[in-house]
């Protein structure tokens, strides 16, 4: 079979690249466009002895496969298969986890290190010992997401290669078009108190809310609407934990449906696997050899598979063509992470016309669509710059919540969305007492105002609760105005504030989205849980307070690089506010 077009074009991109000096190029190529084919052109093109690095075993027999089918002589280096290795060869595909335990006592020549899933590894303590180790003169990397795990370029020096985008690719028939599904209730939750461990959310934590008998029972329900049972699907789990309860759920509920980890027993995994690719069953009884019951071919023994549940198996190198459906568990803090997991049902199929994404980890809203083209920023110095331009390069959705039916699960796009959130911030245009509770809720959904957000506060606060009465019994009106200004009520000066909240936002411009963000979450906790109004008075000074002292710790550790890292990592994303903490 010939390169298709776009496949070409990256090949003779490459070799130009080659030939004017470049020493790293990264392809950027979507997920399913055929990666192996461009791999195995370039090995067939480029003189000199070239090494295929992979990190994950199914893309070892796929490359394989296809510079078989292109008559590429190669030769395969990983642990259980030492006869197919030939150091002699030109062409060794590699795993580099075999090759980075033996490379020491390897004599292996490399001109040219290809390496699949560039992203994964990139500037690891692994990755820099191979090519230490190697010496190649030139180093081409692919990769569908050209970015680390907080959204930023991988090098700054390295020569991008692009083939088409992920929609150029769906418009021209060679990728799968995915409709997107999200629940408001998914889409409610609040994790705002998961830790994040770097830019991903620490999943210790994250399972307190998404490993719940509840939660998971939910998330069966949304998938009952969207005929789950009856189509081929993969769920993407937290943790082992929650993929085998899930699975227990799911098979309880007529779901034809296999946990897949690395704690299932490996016989099962390969029958499981070969029944979910291939559309058949496995007999149960072969997993017990030893019981003589593996002849004993019943219609009870024999099981079929409909959908696999896992944590990350089947997140990158996971190749099946037919899948319906993908169901996202949990939020996901990697923006890679999340485009790999929806190109898993992007792949083209007679069966289907279209996929199918359940999102009940809010990826939408953190991440928009994966068919959006992202450009992530170069890398930058300073932190400020950096997470500004983070900012800017992402698309998110962050409205999605306040324009999801309660009642129904639809299909969500990027014109139904523009088109609702427009009416919504239309209506922002009225005054707020003319707006209904559906309309003020959503409304406080969507503002970025600080005023609005705490006016729109105040109003449902006393929908809920009447208006406040004094001491000596006289109700009397909320003043919301109070609670965004200055304040020196009482002795302690702790509770006194001495600037407004535009003041602080004015002095920590950067810190402006995250805020809001966060007093939105404050105002609807005080309504939720019925505390006293004047609890916002005061809550952005403390943010801005805990911000500086984030900085001045920064600063303090500006010699010592790792602690630095281990501060910016700790406190860089996440804002984490135990009620104890705030006097106000």
């Amino acid at each position: 079979m010939g390169l298709r077009p776009y496949q070409l074009e990256a090949v003779e991109n490459v070799e130009s690249n080659i030939m004017f000096g470049e020493q790293e190029i990264i392809i950027e190529a979507p997920t399913s466009a055929g990666k192996s084919h461009i791999v195995a052109e370039l090995a067939k093109r480029l003189e000199g002895h070239i090494v295929i690095l992979v990190s994950f075993t199914p893309l070892i027999n796929q490359l394989s496969e296809t510079l078989s089918d292109m008559d590429i002589d190669h030769s395969i280096l990983k642990a259980g298969r030492e006869s197919e290795f030939d150091s002699s060869k030109r062409i060794n595909i590699c795993m580099a986890q075999t090759y980075y335990a033996r490379m020491d006592k390897m004599q292996l020549k490399a001109d040219i290190l290809i390496a699949d899933e560039y992203h994964v590894n990139y500037n690891s303590k692994r990755s820099k010992a191979i090519q230490n180790n190697l010496q190649p003169s030139n180093i081409i990397g692919l990769t569908a997401t050209p970015w680390d795990a907080d959204g930023v370029k991988l090098s700054n020096k390295a020569e991008i290669v692009s083939t088409q985008t992920v929609q150029e690719l769906e418009d021209a028939g060679f990728l799968c078009p995915i409709d997107y599904y999200v629940p408001k209730w998914a889409a409610a939750i609040d994790y705002s108190a998961v830790k994040k461990n770097g830019s991903e959310y620490n999943m210790t934590d994250l399972d307190k809310i998404v490993n719940t008998e509840g939660h998971l029972n939910k998330c069966i329900e949304s998938m009952d609407q969207l005929d789950a049972k009856n189509k081929k699907f993969l769920c993407f789990c937290s943790t082992i934990e929650q993929c085998d309860n899930m699975a227990k759920l799911l098979r309880a509920r007529g779901y034809m449906a296999e946990a897949y980890h690395s704690k299932v027993n490996k016989k099962k995994q390969e029958l499981v696997m070969d029944a979910f690719k291939n559309n058949t069953t496995y007999n149960k009884n072969a997993l017990d050899t030893s019981s003589g019951s593996l002849f004993e071919d019943n219609e009870d023994n024999n099981i079929a598979v409909k959908g696999l549940i896992s944590v990350s198996k089947l997140s990158i190198g996971f190749s099946v063509q037919d899948i319906q459906l993908g169901v996202i568990l949990r939020p996901i803090g990697v923006l890679s992470l999340y485009h790999q997991v929806v190109g898993r049902m992007k792949r083209i199929h007679p069966s289907k016309k279209f996929a199918e994404v359940l999102d009940l980890g809010q990826c939408l809203q953190n991440h928009g669509f994966a068919e959006t083209k992202y450009n992530p920023p170069a890398s930058y110095s300073d932190r400020k710059d950096q997470v500004e331009a983070l900012l800017q390069a992402k698309t998110v959705l962050e409205d999605l919540p306040a324009l999801l039916d309660n009642k129904k699960l639809e299909k969500i796009t990027i014109e139904e969305y523009d088109k609702r959130l427009q009416l919504l911030k239309k209506k922002l245009e009225v005054s707020l007492e003319e707006m209904t509770v559906k309309e003020l809720a959503a409304a406080f959904e969507v503002s970025r105002d600080h005023k609005q957000i705490i006016s729109i506060a105040t109003i449902i606060y006393t929908i809920k609760y009447g208006n406040p009465v004094s001491k000596k019994g006289n109700p009397y009106k909320y003043r919301p105005e109070n609670f965004w200004g200055t304040s020196t009520f009482g002795d302690n000066t702790d509770f006194h504030v001495h600037h407004t909240m535009e003041e602080y936002f004015n002095m920590y411009p950067d810190q402006k989205s995250k805020w809001i963000k966060a007093l939105r979450t404050r105002c609807r906790n005080i309504i939720k849980e019925k505390k006293q109004l004047f609890a916002i008075t005061g809550f952005i000074k403390f943010m801005a307070e805990e911000h500086q002292k984030d900085l001045d710790l920064e600063n303090m550790a500006s010699d010592d690089v790792n602690t630095a890292k281990y501060i910016i990592e700790s406190n860089g994303n996440q804002i984490e506010v135990s009620e104890e903490d705030i006097p106000f």
